[in-house]
């Protein structure tokens, strides 16, 4: 099929609303996702020349920092600030014209260096101007700046890579501006709770752009983000020395509620993270609570009971998934074959 038949074809279903504009993103991303050398994990799809460049690119940076680090006695401020600072602005400006010039992965590996080194040159600039870069309200005025680059970037380019550079600029700002705002709290587990609401910032996130411009990188927020709200959440439930009596009774809930929005949501990236952690929980509390009231012996087989009713409740989940794929085929199928019968 050529690109102005299957353009019409697109057209066509949506003047007969045949198919929503989500149907088609998703189908769209599933078949330009089918080919070529990649690892795939749940929907997310890494080409391993991709791997190369960003490898390579963030090993450049590295490099860079290195060698200032080691010849900062040597260096000059104005030497400094160029060699961080000035080759982050040319490396963002270099790494939009490859994109634009259709070197995609060059002009992403070039972003890569950019972000990494406009970060090192932001710390180097303020150090050299006599600002004390260990403040959190030093680092909060950074990292503003970053994220305020990278969210005019794409207010104004509208390219889909600013957008990671926005969540992790905008991550860090968090971290740095509650930091900054909390360090005279007496809140206990503070850094814990931190990552617990990234992780739950990057889930919303991901949940809010599934039918979006921004849902390819909905996979990415779910992958990284459920871990650390997991981590987090599970952290904080403490030991029997020092309990948390809540998150202990809240957690199970919280991984089977993410088993259960793995369907509604249509990713396996939910149900993966939910039965990963839901089976771990299930050890700590063997461990902690039954081994040595009832020994070891019995401890095992309550957790082996355990195991058997999450490994049943995944493979009904995933059957579900199956039979969730197959409809959404079948329609696509039925669908085609309109358009085909419409067209002849």
């Amino acid at each position: 099929m050529d690109k102005q038949t299957f353009l019409r074809s697109v057209r066509e279903a949506g003047e007969e609303q045949i198919a929503t504009e989500s149907e088609v993103v998703t189908a769209y991303r599933e078949g330009s996702q089918s080919s070529g050398d990649s690892v795939v994990v749940g929907k997310i799809h890494l080409d391993v020349s991709q791997i190369l460049s960003y490898l390579g690119g963030g090993i450049v940076a590295i490099g860079i920092g290195i060698f200032v680090e080691q010849n900062w006695d040597m260096l000059n401020i104005s030497t400094r600030i160029f060699v961080t600072l000035g080759i982050g602005v040319i490396a963002f400006w270099l790494g939009n014209i490859l994109i634009q010039k259709k070197h995609t992965q060059l002009g992403l590996a070039a972003h890569l260096i950019a972000g990494i080194t406009l970060t090192i040159g932001l710390f180097v600039t303020l150090d050299a101007f006599g600002y004390d870069t260990s403040q959190f309200n030093i680092q909060t005025l950074i990292f503003t700046l970053l994220f305020a680059v990278y969210v005019a970037a794409y207010s104004f380019l509208r390219s889909l890579l600013f957008v990671s550079g926005g969540v992790i600029f905008g991550s860090a700002l968090f971290v740095v501006l509650t930091s900054w705002l909390g360090q005279n709290s007496l809140i206990q587990d503070f850094e814990t709770y931190q990552m617990l609401m990234i992780g739950s910032i990057w889930v919303l996130l991901g949940t809010a752009w599934i039918d979006r411009k921004e849902a390819p990188f909905t996979s990415w927020l779910f992958f990284f983000g459920l871990p650390l709200f997991f981590i987090a959440a599970l952290t904080l439930g403490g030991n029997p020395s020092m309990e948390n009596w809540f998150w202990m009774i809240v957690f199970p809930a919280l991984a089977l509620g993410s088993m259960m929005l793995s369907l509604p949501l249509k990713s396996r990236i939910f149900l993966g993270w939910g039965a990963f952690f839901l089976v771990i929980d299930i050890f700590k509390i063997t461990a902690d609570y039954f081994s040595q009231g009832f020994g070891w012996p019995l401890a095992l087989v309550i957790a082996g009971l355990a195991l058997m009713a999450v490994g049943t409740l995944v493979v009904r989940v995933n059957k579900q998934h199956t039979i969730q794929k197959e409809q959404i085929n079948f329609k696509m199928n039925e669908d085609e074959k309109h358009i085909d019968e419409t067209q002849n």
